[in-house]
């Protein structure tokens, strides 16, 4: 193996170990939301900057090694899970909240921050060599945050919830958990996470949607639709509280995606002076 190879490899294996630690931090964070996304966005950024600037890891390197982090996490939880029912003697396949939903985002959060630097790059960047290698990073990341995001909403909403065929109370009020939500006096963790975890999981879908097709009727209708499901689904199956400000919150993330999607795209059209219209850059 050619020795530009073997240090490659090494330091790739090396940045992937970082990138896994990277969220321990914030895992151990737990009940301070605000905490648990800071450090876990300062030791992203010190380790991609490290990484990019130190040791000249190139954006396809990172590409791989976010792949790596992300199926380290996943295979964990697998462990675990199966650790778990092993402990506990249990022969049911239960889902238990191993990863509760803060840990899934912060992994979220490695992933988009690594993408934000290399756009950021992008735009600053001169050199065509740079280029070719961010086509590469952005397409494996993207098929990689899809892959990661699909598998979360499946877990999120279906895998750790039991099913049990009981309709609950429909909540058609509007604004009536979010005014409890802001409105008691004092800051509960749980349901701020709800509150923001409704808006974040559909950020990324408003993200990719606004990508891959320019057809207003679908961005419009898509969220409405999906978060309807959902919410319906948790009604007929028993297996969560359905109510119309998750909605409402889930809609309104979807289009704060479309948005910043747009607002990242404005900016990498001025700062590579119209060479590119996108971020996503996959030819």
């Amino acid at each position: 193996m050619p020795e530009n190879k073997i240090k490659k490899t090494f330091n790739q294996g090396l940045l992937s170990v970082f990138l896994i630690l990277s969220v321990i931090p914030g895992f151990e964070l737990i009940g301070n939301l605000f905490l648990q996304v800071v450090v876990t966005v300062i030791c992203t950024l010190i380790i991609i900057f490290l990484a990019d600037f130190l040791f000249k890891t190139d954006a396809d390197s990172v590409s791989n090694s976010l792949i790596t982090t992300v199926l380290f996490w996943v295979i964990f939880a697998l462990y675990k899970q199966i650790e778990l029912h092993i402990t506990n003697y249990d022969k049911t396949f239960r889902w238990l909240m191993n990863f509760y939903y803060d840990k899934p985002a912060l992994i979220f959060v490695v992933l988009f921050v690594c993408i934000l630097y290399y756009i950021f790059k992008l735009m600053l960047s001169k050199k065509d060599s740079f280029v070719s290698d961010y086509k590469r990073f952005i397409k494996k990341t993207s098929i990689l945050v899809l892959a990661y995001y699909s598998a979360i909403l499946v877990y999120s909403f279906y895998l750790i919830r039991d099913i049990t065929f009981i309709h609950p109370e429909f909540n058609i009020k509007p604004f009536a958990m979010i005014e409890f939500t802001f409105t008691r006096g004092y800051i509960d963790y749980e349901l701020i996470f709800l509150f923001l975890g409704n808006i974040a999981i559909f950020l990324p879908l408003g993200i990719f949607v606004s990508a891959f097709t320019k057809n207003k009727t679908l961005i419009i209708l898509l969220p409405i639709i999906l978060s309807s499901g959902i919410e319906f689904s948790q009604y007929f199956l028993g297996n969560g509280h359905p109510d119309v400000d998750d909605f409402m919150l889930n809609v309104l993330g979807f289009y704060m995606g479309v948005g910043i999607k747009a607002m990242l795209d404005r900016l990498v059209f001025k700062f590579t002076k119209g060479k590119f219209t996108s971020f996503f850059i996959f030819d």
